[in-house]
């Protein structure tokens, strides 16, 4: 018998007798040998996993189909820090997988392959959500060399220009300290990408402190208003701009804009482009993130707003409320690390995550600020739930059904 086939066998028979934990959540980890284990990129056909070790070694995956379609995978190098690309398999699949070494074997997990969804997308997308490069006080040099984020941004660039959407969107937070220093220099280095480009302002753009910003953040992107609206392959896009409003909300004059933009819209695909969140998140639980529920019911009445894409929350997030796919999208070189793809179709839309390129394992040094044990009255909030689930990273959702999740 194939060898690769006896491992699986030896380990779902341990599995289903007791021999080790199984069916494990996802962040249900060990914390000693094989840890840490996150399925990342999920396309149709392929699927990426991270995990850490202590010690230099190489590893090997073992995935497998209900109808035993099996999977075996191993590294050339000895690494810490270990990723390992699956190729090959089929599509709306549940793959059940553990990972082998000389640390041992880790708990069982799974994924789904993504359901495709016929003919070819419209259009593809590109969302990079806060990249929020320099430092504070705009004290980065002119040029932005060697400056926090400019580094991971820049390979985010060259990634997305292999990539090849149609237009990149950026739902705020630009930059880490919003002047007309930084403004320019995130432009220059925007200017790199090879196809257009948006922007939403965010809170790190600093209009509430800074009187000029608002007036040089219009003149650097070319923007009569920091709001705006946009017709896209067909589709109708609208920037907010969320201001401290009753907590985090639109002004007066804006929900008005808002109101007659939707309606002199009715009956078109709408997307929705806002820095702070719209709708509630039920995956992550902050509640001093904003939630705009007066918006939220203008979006609902219009009655084809498809997805609302929102930064700030720096987390992975995706859920389907009232018709509405709300997206909290992750931060290029901190959290999750990584951005988003979407392929929109006339009938729905794929969504896929994308680690930034040389970044590693996003949680490789759990023992942050942010990992502490949170006081009696406090949220928690740590690395965990910035990864948030497998399903909502990638995303496969026909617009009026169910979304596709593991």
């Amino acid at each position: 018998m194939n060898k690769c086939i006896e491992y699986i066998l030896f380990f779902y028979i341990l599995s289903t007798c007791g021999g080790f934990a199984s069916q494990a959540a996802e962040h249900d980890w060990q914390e000693q040998g094989i840890r840490r284990i996150l399925v990342s990129t999920v396309t149709e056909t392929s699927a990426t996993v991270l995990w850490l070790t202590d010690r230099p070694e190489k590893g090997r995956i073992y995935a497998w189909t209900q109808d035993n379609k099996v999977i075996c995978k191993s590294e050339t190098e000895p690494a810490t820090d270990h990723s390992l690309d699956l190729t090959g398999l089929t599509s709306d699949s549940v793959y059940h997988f553990y990972i082998s070494s000389a640390s041992g074997v880790s708990y069982l997990h799974h994924f789904r392959t993504v359901k495709p969804i016929a003919g070819k997308p419209d259009f593809t997308m590109a969302i990079v959500a806060d990249p929020q490069i320099g430092d504070k006080k705009c004290m980065m040099p002119d040029d932005g060399a060697k400056s926090p984020g400019v580094e991971n941004y820049q390979r985010v660039i060259e990634q997305i220009n292999a990539q090849k959407p149609d237009f990149v969107i950026f739902p705020g937070d630009l930059v880490e300290y919003g002047c007309r220093k930084t403004f320019r220099i995130f432009k220059k280095l925007s200017d790199n990408l090879k196809m257009p480009y948006y922007v939403a302002a965010g809170n790190h753009e600093r209009f509430d402190y800074e009187p000029d910003n608002r007036i040089a953040y219009k003149e650097i992107f070319g923007l009569e208003e920091v709001y705006y609206s946009k017709e896209l392959f067909g589709r109708h896009f609208i920037f907010l701009e969320p201001v401290k409003h009753r907590g985090w909300g639109l002004d007066k004059a804006q929900m008005d804009w808002l109101a007659k933009d939707l309606a002199a819209n009715k009956g078109r695909d709408v997307y929705v482009i806002s820095h702070y969140a719209i709708a509630d998140d039920p995956y992550v639980f902050d509640e001093s993130r904003g939630v705009m529920p007066e918006v939220r019911k203008l979006l609902e009445a219009h009655g084809r707003v498809r997805a609302v894409y929102n930064g700030h929350k720096n987390v992975i997030s995706a859920a389907i409320q009232n018709g509405i796919l709300y997206v909290s999208c992750p931060q290029p070189s901190a959290g999750a690390c990584g951005y988003l793809l979407v392929r929109v179709y006339p009938a729905g839309l794929i969504q896929t995550f994308y680690n930034t390129t040389g970044i590693g394992h996003p949680l490789k040094d759990p023992a942050g600020p942010a990992e502490k044990e949170p006081k009696p009255d406090k949220v928690r909030w740590d690395s965990l739930y910035r990864w948030g689930r497998q399903s909502t990273r990638n995303y496969s959702w026909r617009f009026g059904e169910p979304a596709i999740a593991d």
